[in-house]
């Protein structure tokens, strides 16, 4: 549940090579948070980082490998610092260039520095001279310093200033290669002639995530893992806010939508509105999505597509049509259907992986319980999100006749609620694991009972405003559960499973959806008879004891791993 990153991007952001994070898990000094048990690829939580730069600096130290697992592995902090003093008054004798290391590893036993501010910035691109070479990771700090020797001496030569401050590139999986093309740069006014290895560059524009180290040298890969840890917070913080913020802030443009009654199209503009959006995606999406394509393509795998849309047609179409036909044969027929369809499409998809293809759902990915647990898990929570909204809206707009615009200005307290909690849940995760999402299936169960209390008590009379404290709940519970439940399936893909797995968790989001709103909808219109606000009343219910379920269900999910 908490944030996972691949052994690809633990090693930048400790500066370990993949080598080295594979001997210290053999070793038993490291071991990853997840190693998938189809593919074998091992997967670490941000929180591990300080572990691995505390083993490095031990190894600087050549610290023999039973000892730094005896201060890894030690109960206490006492008996941690006693192997670790014993060890130092070893080294006092050893040569001066250790002294380094030695201060760098006692600032990190003292507990983590305060982290520097992150900035996010849009870099232009940018005239340097330059320096090109490939090396491995232990010749760098080396070759970068004659590197930037040689361009500012050239600077200077040509009776130039530097424009800014010196930098580096190179590739992202230059600790995962070992040896890789570098360019050292410096950025300069402008372009004066070649000389040796110094040559004039242009540096790419880029957008980039930006800390200022302070300290030793020695020491950036510190900086480094605190960087890599706030991207891989935001990306998935701002991830899961944008589509908990789309899906309430959508019944608000409904609403303004039809009011405005555009072209008198009414009701049929908040379906319409897709049409200039997707178009407006289609002609973003080249230039805002890098390409990624696989080199071994396959088919798409139209049977599996074939079985799969059936057995959902089948779940779905009788639920949403069935009441309102009165329960006809053919709505009981479609139901049973769906089982055998569901056993073909499993069978068929394992054997098309047995024979070497490529199914629609490899099922060798889904063997791992974590990742059924999740996507179990997501499934029940999306069967209340959507019914939600739709039972709140009928009955804010049928039962209390609230205009549309009016019932959509409503769900700005479900929004706010959801502001509340949503951007810190990747931390919080990372802290607590699954049971943020706990807490936040509880919480939103808590504002269902609110809206309960409250309808009983108005029922479709009275002020509007008795339903607030229960829509700031659910919308708080939401933000808890929907970011944590996104990692939770994301974080056991890497580049060659992200595919399924991605289709996996819409998959789940879009049949919870449509199942929960079908079910949801029968019992809803069900008690209509009897008034929108009993018709409320059950329904919410209902989607509160979905949601205890659902918290009950994250204890299906692996706890979080603590760092050793």
């Amino acid at each position: 549940m908490s944030v996972l990153v691949s052994i690809g991007d633990f090693s930048r952001m400790t500066h370990l090579s993949i080598k080295a994070l594979r001997f210290y898990h053999d070793q038993g000094l490291l071991e990853p948070a997840r190693i998938d048990p189809s593919t074998g690829y091992r997967f670490y939580e941000p929180g591990q980082v300080p572990v691995a730069q505390v083993i490095r600096r031990f190894r600087d130290l050549d610290m023999p490998l039973d000892q730094v697992r005896a201060v890894i592995k030690a109960p206490d902090v006492q008996t941690r610092t006693k192997e670790i003093i014993a060890h130092l008054t070893a080294m006092e004798t050893k040569l001066a260039e250790m002294q380094m290391s030695v201060a760098s590893l006692r600032a990190l036993l003292e507990g983590p520095p305060v982290s520097p501010e992150a900035e996010f910035r849009s870099i232009p691109a940018t005239l340097a001279l330059a320096v090109r070479a490939t090396v491995t990771a232990e010749e760098s700090w080396a070759w970068g310093a004659g590197a930037f020797a040689e361009i500012y001496d050239r600077i200077a030569a040509a009776g130039l200033s530097p424009a800014g401050p010196g930098g580096a590139l190179f590739p992202a999986g230059f600790f995962e290669l070992e040896q890789a093309e570098l360019t050292a740069f410096v950025p300069v006014p402008e372009a004066p002639g070649t000389d040796g290895r110094v040559r004039a560059l242009t540096i790419p524009g880029v957008e980039a995530a930006v800390m200022v180290h302070s300290g030793p040298l020695g020491d950036i890969d510190q900086t480094y893992g605190r960087l890599g840890t706030i991207v891989a917070e935001r990306a998935i913080s701002v991830y899961g806010m944008v589509m908990g913020l789309a899906a309430t802030s959508g019944q608000i443009i409904g609403g303004i939508l039809i009011r405005a009654d555009v072209a008198g199209l009414g009701w049929r503009t908040i379906f319409w509105i897709n049409v200039p959006i997707g178009v407006a995606a289609l002609l973003a999406a080249p230039r805002l999505i890098p390409e990624s394509r696989d080199q071994h393509a396959s088919r798409l795998d139209l049977t599996g597509v074939t079985l799969i849309t059936a057995c959902l047609i089948a779940v779905v179409l009788p639920l949403v049509q069935g009441r309102q036909a009165g329960w006809p044969a053919w709505s009981w027929a479609a139901l049973a259907a769906a089982i055998p369809l569901a056993i073909a499409f499993a069978v068929h998809q394992r054997r098309k992986a047995d024979r070497g293809g490529v199914p629609l759902l490899n099922p060798r990915i889904f063997a791992s319980w974590p990742l059924r647990a999740g996507l179990i898990t997501q499934t029940a929570f999306w069967c209340q999100q959507a019914a939600s909204y739709l039972v709140l809206g009928l009955y804010l707009q049928q039962g209390r006749g609230l205009s549309p615009l009016a019932a959509g200005g409503v769900f700005t307290f479900l929004a706010a609620g959801y502001l509340l909690t949503s951007f810190r849940a990747p931390a919080l995760t990372m802290r607590f694991g699954r049971s943020v999402i706990a807490a936040g299936a509880v919480t939103a169960a808590l504002g269902d009972a609110a809206l309960y209390l409250a309808t009983a008590h108005t029922g479709t009379g009275g002020s509007v405003a008795w339903l607030f404290p229960g829509l700031l709940l659910p919308g708080a519970g939401q933000g808890l559960c929907i970011t944590p439940l996104t990692t939770t399936v994301l974080s056991h893909s890497d580049p060659a499973t992200a595919g399924s797995v991605s289709g996996a968790l819409s998959t789940a989001q879009q049949v919870g959806n449509s199942v929960g709103v079908a079910v949801t909808g029968v019992l809803f219109f069900g008690a209509l008879s009897h008034g929108y606000g009993l018709a409320f009343e059950r329904s919410v219910l209902q989607m509160g004891a979905l949601l205890l379920v659902v918290a009950a269900l994250t204890r299906l999910m692996p706890r979080r791993q603590r760092a050793a």
